[in-house]
């Protein structure tokens, strides 16, 4: 099935799949292979842990009792947001955040390598579609080599090629764009090994927070947005209300449609589907601090 439907990926999208060879080009030095061993080992268990992190989001025991605050909060503020942090970004900021990484990679010299995996979340739970896409997973930089020989089915692609699919997806299905970045505490975030994944509700980041977030459990951050709709221009086709992956867009009496701020993560999801241009984003009052420097999302071309 997988390898079918990179057939029709790679066909649909026209995907530039870099050669084999060119694997061989990257991490040449002691240090990038030494660096390859615990990422060798962390990508190998991953299917493994986020089988788990998704039993253990199902079981409602774990959210009871004395200890229904250190177990969220162990999982998702002392593993997900220290060591390998995830935040939300529109489809805007993600093409700008790809299009200053590949900028300042070649202004380096340097090669981004780029790699398209089948989607984790999915694999852990052998919940393949019919309809979204399956390979929706991007590392950046040296884990996408590593993730290679991890898993048969990943491909190398152009950065080209990944901007090109983050809009194309933006366009088709109500995908979140959620990046990950490792030990998000460094300032220069050109040199971490980020990844981008396209979330839904197959994936465990957003089935923690729906199922969860009441319990602290939050595994990634929300976006700097929003969603306001405007009265005037909404005609109430509620087409953001079945769009909206976090159910923050509620009906009220009058079908009207109202966004919950408390729920809303300003993804921007709404806005991309909205017919009526009834949905725009605006500043969130008090946002969160990001592990990509903010100056590099004021550069949008898309």
């Amino acid at each position: 099935m997988t390898i079918m439907l990179i057939a029709i990926l790679s066909s649909s999208t026209s995907h530039i799949i870099k050669k084999g060879d060119d694997k061989g080009k990257h991490g040449n030095s002691f240090l990038s292979k030494l660096y390859r061993i615990p990422m060798l080992i962390f990508e190998s268990i991953m299917t493994s842990f986020m089988r788990m992190l998704m039993w253990f989001v199902d079981k409602d025991w774990w959210f009871k009792g004395p200890f229904r605050r250190i177990f969220p909060w162990f999982l998702g503020t002392g593993v997900i947001k220290i060591l390998y942090a995830g935040e939300v970004y529109t489809t805007e900021e993600t093409v700008a955040i790809l299009e200053n990484m590949l900028k300042k990679t070649e202004e380096k010299g340097k090669e981004l390598h780029v790699s398209l995996t089948p989607c984790v979340c999915r694999a852990a739970t052998n919940n393949w579609s019919d309809e979204m896409p399956n390979m929706t997973c991007m590392h950046f930089g040296r884990n996408a080599i590593g993730f290679d020989k991890v898993d048969k089915y990943t491909i190398l692609i152009s950065p080209e090629t990944a901007i090109q699919l983050v809009k194309e997806y933006a366009f088709k299905w109500p995908f979140v764009h959620t990046l990950f970045g490792f030990c998000p505490s460094s300032p220069e975030y050109f040199n971490k090994e980020i990844a981008l994944c396209f979330c839904h509700h197959h994936c465990a980041t957003i089935r923690c927070e729906i199922k969860r977030g009441k319990n602290g459990l939050h595994p990634i951050k929300k976006a700097d947005h929003l969603a306001v709709i405007s009265n005037d221009l909404c005609d109430n086709c509620a087409i953001c209300y079945d769009k909206c992956p976090f159910f923050a867009i509620i009906k009220l009496k009058d079908n009207k449609l109202e966004v919950n701020h408390d729920i809303c993560f300003g993804c921007g999801v709404c806005t991309r589907f909205c017919p009526n241009d009834a949905i725009k984003l605006i500043d969130r009052p008090e946002s969160e601090s990001h592990f990509i420097r903010k100056e590099v999302l004021k550069l949008k071309s898309y």
